[in-house]
């Protein structure tokens, strides 16, 4: 490609190509140089290519010159790749100290480029500025140690501190810190921004909130860290320093320690939980710097503005409400047992001899199952219950443990062994349990008495009566006077007090429960009207493969069971009660919520043992998130089928 040609394809003359090339096309209309321009760009058309002696004239490379003490890698990659689209080649270089800098710009203005992005260093030398202007070519300051201005597009770190400090204060935090490495000029606006955010909420906003690591030898101090429920961080290497700090003083991420970062790109960082963070609007700025950069290359007017985008969020897992807010607290109270699973084809019958199929041991008891349940749908489970001094009990904690079930609310006994259930499992799947009570028969209104304060932080309180009735009582009395909803499942017992039901936000029993407790009530709306008369606000009688009733005294519904493959009924109830509270939780009404927990009911009898068939929160949200209906799971097989391959076919609800 040469001049001529150049000139053919814009429609014009070769002198009026060679006086845009040449920058002297002040009697050229703007149209005919963009035109121009445009194939130059396009073919990449160097001219006098091939002679010895560079003339004066457009080479078509744009020099950026990056600060290595500022992580701007990524924005020099969009820099680069911004100029690109535009037709312009670049030359990059790092500069670490400011001597390296000026020797950087000497050796890059060599090179005649027709452009200069400069991020300018903070103890930049004064001949710099002084050797760029002599070369007359046009350049664009990047300076992020001066205030945005025309000719200085940079990030607006008061707008990052304030961004980041309002996401911790609208979750109701107002004991906050702020920290960086070192004090730097941004560093400086991105703490008065910080605090101008707290001072617009109220929050007193002074220097002691504000950490520098270089001027507290590396450490934060123990008022901030033990003091403080939220934390901004300048940067994401400095969140995950706090992280690290954090779990090393039993400062849980969120839980106790809400902390928002700064990124430079969305992409998912390296934290877990995953970091919610500002993002730097690194992408509007390169595109700013270049629209500026290639107009007055190109000799087009410039745009004389300021750069000026407000920061956004990249919502992650790490901010929280402060713990004392926290409502996602789920307290169980209830037997812990171990379970002997015994299958056979069918029950025997008085005096007869069966075989047994096979037995397996796992850890059990509607206290332990629920609390699993909890943990597994993504909330905090808080277990009160009771085991013995032996192996049992240790294999039963340990599983709490495993299944992140907090365990403080879990006392030993040397006065019994660990609770035991015998589970007989026919061949259709359908169960019958004989239980020794052991241990969970010990647990006493003192044991519930030391956790008084974890009701204070509960929106849920899930009890069963296969423990002391007078400690569940108590339980429900300390529940109840925080306002904090209650289930109770009744089971192995004959009677409740009206004192108890009083209480209840859903009561649940099963079809034999309900037989055995209202015998006089002839239907399941008489029986469910029974116990709403006694104060129960919600009654669920669950009905097994025919799904469950609901009523609240005004609205009143069937559901039909979730279809699954049946091997194992035990624990469907307990999931069915973990999955309702997850759901109304999260916000669902308790019609949806009914249908949820039916399809985690159902699900949960695919496996044998009433903890293995537990649904966890990924596989549920799936299953919310689809929009599909109990009938369209069971005419969607497939949907399901990453998970053990399950053959939907019919279901329990026990």
């Amino acid at each position: 490609m040469n001049i001529r040609e150049i000139a053919k394809l814009a429609g014009v003359s070769v002198a009026t190509v060679s006086k845009v090339i040449n920058k002297k096309d002040q009697n050229i209309s703007e149209d005919t140089r963009r035109r121009v321009l445009k194939i130059v760009k396009e073919y990449n058309y160097t001219p006098y290519a091939g002679v010895t002696k560079q003339r004066e004239g457009k080479s078509f490379l744009v020099a950026i010159a990056l600060d290595a003490s500022q992580d701007h890698e990524y924005l020099g990659s969009l820099l680069i790749e911004d100029f690109r689209r535009e037709g312009y080649s670049t030359l990059v270089c790092r500069s670490g100290s400011a001597q390296e800098e000026f020797r950087n710009l000497t050796a890059m203005l060599g090179y005649s480029p027709d452009g200069l992005v400069w991020d300018r260093r903070e103890d930049s030398l004064d001949g710099c500025l002084d050797m760029i202007r002599a070369r007359d070519i046009p350049f664009h300051l990047m300076d992020t140690h001066s205030p945005p201005a025309p000719n200085n597009s940079c990030i607006d770190f008061w707008q990052v501190g304030y961004t980041a400090a309002r996401q911790l204060i609208q979750l109701r935090h107002t004991q906050l810190f702020c920290l960086a490495r070192r004090r730097g000029y941004s560093e400086g606006c991105f703490f008065q921004g910080f605090q101008m955010a707290c001072l617009d909420s109220g929050i007193a906003a002074n220097e002691s909130m504000v950490c520098v690591l270089e001027e507290q030898d590396g450490e934060v101090p123990g008022r901030l860290l033990l003091g403080s429920t939220g934390a901004v961080c300048f940067s994401e290497d400095m969140a995950a320093y706090l992280y690290e700090l954090s779990q090393l003083k039993n400062r849980r991420v969120p839980k106790y320690l809400s902390v928002v970062g700064v990124q430079g790109n969305d992409r998912d960082g390296f934290l877990q939980p995953r970091l919610t963070s500002v993002l730097l609007p690194y992408r509007e700025l390169s595109a700013h710097i270049c629209r500026r950069l290639t107009a007055d290359m190109d000799g087009f007017r410039a745009i004389e503005a300021a750069f000026v985008t407000k920061p956004s969020i990249i919502s992650g897992q790490s901010v929280d409400v402060p713990f004392d807010f926290q409502k996602k607290k789920v307290v169980v109270v209830g037997s812990i047992n171990m379970d002997t699973l015994i299958s056979l084809e069918r029950f025997p019958q008085m005096g007869e001899t069966t075989l047994v199929q096979s037995v397996a041991v796992s850890p059990g008891g509607k206290g332990l199952n629920q609390a699993v349940g909890i943990s597994r749908l993504g909330l905090e489970a808080y277990l009160i219950g009771k085991i013995g001094k032996d192996y049992d009990g240790a294999d039963a904690f340990n599983y709490l443990k495993d299944n992140h079930v907090s365990t403080e609310g879990v006392s030993h006994t040397s006065k019994a062994s660990t609770g035991r259930a015998y589970i007989h499992i026919q061949g259709d799947g359908e169960g019958g349990i004989a239980i020794y009570r052991g241990a969970n028969d010990t647990l006493t209104v003192h044991d519930i008495s030391q956790n008084i304060f974890v009701f204070q932080m509960a929106s849920f309180c899930l009890l069963q009566t296969e423990v002391n009735i007078d400690a569940v009582e108590y339980a429900a009395r300390l529940a109840y006077n925080e306002h904090v909803k209650i289930l109770l499942k009744p089971s192995a017992i004959d009677s409740v007090p009206d004192s108890l039901l009083q209480k209840v936000f859903i009561f649940m029993p099963n079809e034999n429960e309900i037989g055995r407790l209202c015998p006089g009530g002839e239907t399941y709306e008489e029986k469910a009207g029974h116990f709403l008369g006694k104060g129960a606000k919600n009654v669920i009688i669950t009905l097994g493969s025919r799904g469950c009733y609901w009523s609240d005294g005004v609205r009143s519904k069937y559901f039909k069971a979730a279809s699954f493959s049946t091997v194992d009924t035990t624990g469907a109830a307990d999931a069915f009660a973990a999955a309702l509270v997850a759901c109304l939780i999260r916000g669902e009404d308790m019609e949806t919520a009914i249908l949820y927990a039916n399809f985690a009911a159902g699900f949960s009898t695919v496996k044998l043992g009433a903890c293995a068939g537990l649904i966890d929160l990924p596989t549920l949200e799936f299953h919310i998130n689809s929009g599909h209906t109990d009938q369209e799971a069971s005419d969607n097989a497939s949907v399901y089928s990453y998970t053990d391959s399950i053959q939907i076919k019919g279901g329990q609800n026990q």
